[in-house]
Parts: C-alpha cells; structure tokens; sequence
C-alpha cells in the first residue's frame, strides 16, 4: 500500500439527509479512514448539515447558500481538500465493504499509470422492467450479507475504459491540475464525458477497478423526471467539444435519429424537439465557445474502449484502429438488442 498518498473523500448534498447519514455510518466502519471527508452541501433544506453536525461524525461540513449544482459543488471539495487522491461518492451510495477504502489505496498504488479509477455499483432498484430470462439482480439484502463475511458479489477484474462515474471513482490530484476540475456549466450530467475527453487528449489513462464495489440506492428524493432529458442534452453538446468535425456530424445524426426513435415509440415528440431546441440554443455557449477536437488517434482509441470487451492491455488501444463506420454499426447492433430488452440508451 503507497502510505504516502492521503485519501479525500467528497461528498455532494442536497436535501437526502437519511441518505447522506447511512453513508457517513458506512465510512465510520471502514477499517482504514480517509485522510479527509468533506460534505459539500448546496443548500439543503431537511436538516441534513445539522443532522450530520450532531452525529458523531468526522465529516468536515462546508455550507453553500443554494444549489449550485453537482460539479460546482464537487470542485469547491476539490478546492478544499489537501488529499492526494480524492473519492468522489454520490450522496445515496452505500459502501457496505468494510476494506473500500484499503482497497482503494492499493488500488491507486498498483496503477499508478492510470489517473482516474472507477468503482463498480450496483442499482439497487431496478431502472427498467427485467427481462424474465435474466438472473434476479442481488438486493441489498444480499449485498449486506455478502459484506459481512468479507465477499465479493462481482469478480475482481480491472480493465481500462473510455468513461469514469462521477459519483463512484477515485481521481489522483494531478488529472485536476493537469486538464482542470468539472466544468460546472454542466450542473448534472454531461460533466463526467466533458472531463474524460480531456483526460483522452492529455493521454491520462482510465481504469475500472470492479474489486471496489459500491451500492447505489437510487434515491427518489430530490430526482426529477427530467433528468435523463438534462443528461441526454449535456452529453451531446460535452462531446461536441471534442469530436472532430466529421464524427461529430456522425454522432448528431445518429443520436438525433435514435432521440426521433425514441419519441416516436414513446410518444413523446413535442419532448424530443424540446431536447433538440435546447441543444441549438446552448450550442454557441457550450460548444463553438470551447471547441477543441482531439486527434483522430485518439478518437479511435476513445472509440475502441466503447466497444472493446475490457481491455486490460494498454498496448491493445494505442494500436486500436476502429473507424467511425465500425463503431456506429457496432452501436447500432447494441442499440437493437437493448431495445428489445425495453432499454433506451443513447449513442
């Protein structure tokens, strides 16, 4: 274990103090600590800092005035913390093995090429109707008893990948002070693709370590029924960015005809052109305004660890040669097979 790396973990809260509190109980029975836990909370409203403040908990509180959003709240922690390696945890994740963070650590040390480590999770409540032909997802029922005798209930595999969550990795300080913090234009969604791409540019490598696994509860609390229009509409335009020119027209003709699919299927077309309308209107702001395409090498490289079966192999993506062509068609066969498990997914 690299002693020598402290460990922050930050926390973003708005209005779920039941939440934020059983992860607080979860951090307290980790048998290594972090350095450091800082609750950023963008002003909530049910008592959670002063129920937080009582409890026994070392969590380190600091108060915004109102909700600022996801990424504006995640770098204020960036800011205030001094760890070496920072933890970024959604407010109703649940930490339910006792060595997270331990693991976390050797995690860091044994991959010191990679700047950014993400966590397996496991949805707890289910998203979409199961296909009966699919095994029964654990509950957490049985993820707390796997827990409890030192188990896993995925297997411990580490690959390189294209995409990190936000709420659920480990970000070394240096990605932060090589390609910048979250960029809080993107309040919540649409901010994690925005910093990968950076990290592509920069050649910061990515890493899922499924050895650290985590639970999302899926609170309902605080979550509108708008957000997956919000994060469809962010990711477009944090992609936008960095694609080169004749990607990008490929990506918004192919996601503008799945959205068009989707409303059809769903009846929701006044929704779709909403979506569509919104993206026009925030395209000078958020996308010519920061536009900066990444090379075509590394666009295929971003394009391989999309489609790649866990590369765990460095040497396998910079000699990735998957073209534009290959990977729409490979999205589109996926897209197709999702659909008929009653699952929308974007491009």
């Amino acid at each position: 274990m690299d002693t020598r790396s402290t460990l922050a973990i930050i926390i973003v809260n708005w209005n779920r103090r039941d939440d934020l509190l059983q992860l607080q109980m979860d951090l307290a029975a980790q048998t290594e600590p972090a350095d450091e836990i800082l609750v950023i909370d963008n002003g909530s409203t049910d008592g959670s800092t002063d129920a937080l403040a009582a409890g026994s908990h070392s969590a380190r509180i600091i108060r915004l005035h109102r909700n600022t959003g996801l990424s504006f709240g995640r770098n204020v922690g960036i800011a205030s913390s001094k760890s070496d390696l920072l933890v970024f945890l959604d407010n109703d994740m649940r930490v339910l093995d006792t060595r997270f963070l331990a693991r976390a650590r050797d995690s860091a040390a044994a991959h010191s090429d990679c700047g950014i480590i993400s966590f397996h999770y496991f949805n707890v409540v289910p998203t979409r109707t199961l296909n009966p032909a699919e095994p029964r997802p654990p509950s957490l029922a049985d993820l707390v008893r796997i827990a409890a005798i030192g188990g896993s209930p995925v297997r411990p595999r580490t690959f390189y990948d294209w995409f990190f969550w936000g709420g659920a990795s480990l970000v070394r300080r240096s990605v932060f002070q090589e390609v910048g913090v979250f960029d809080d234009v993107f309040s919540y969604g649409g901010e994690e693709w925005d910093l990968a791409f950076r990290c592509h540019a920069a050649g910061i490598r990515l890493l899922r370590d499924t050895s650290l696994w985590t639970v999302h509860m899926q609170s309902p609390i605080m979550r509108s029924s708008a957000m997956p229009s919000q994060i469809l509409r962010n990711m477009v335009l944090a992609e936008a960015r960095y694609m080169p020119s004749a990607d990008l027209v490929a990506m918004l003709l192919m996601q503008f005809a799945a959205s068009l699919a989707d409303a059809v299927r769903q009846k929701s077309l006044l929704a779709c052109v909403r979506d569509w309308f919104s993206i026009g209107a925030s395209w000078w702001s958020r996308v010519v305004r920061k536009r900066n395409p990444v090379s075509r090498s590394v666009m295929r490289r971003f394009y391989f660890l999309r489609l790649a079966n866990e590369p765990d192999a460095f040497a396998s993506v910079l000699n990735s040669r998957v073209s534009i062509i290959g990977y729409y068609r490979e999205r589109h066969r996926i897209r197709r097979h999702c659909r008929s498990q009653d699952v929308v997914t974007i491009a």
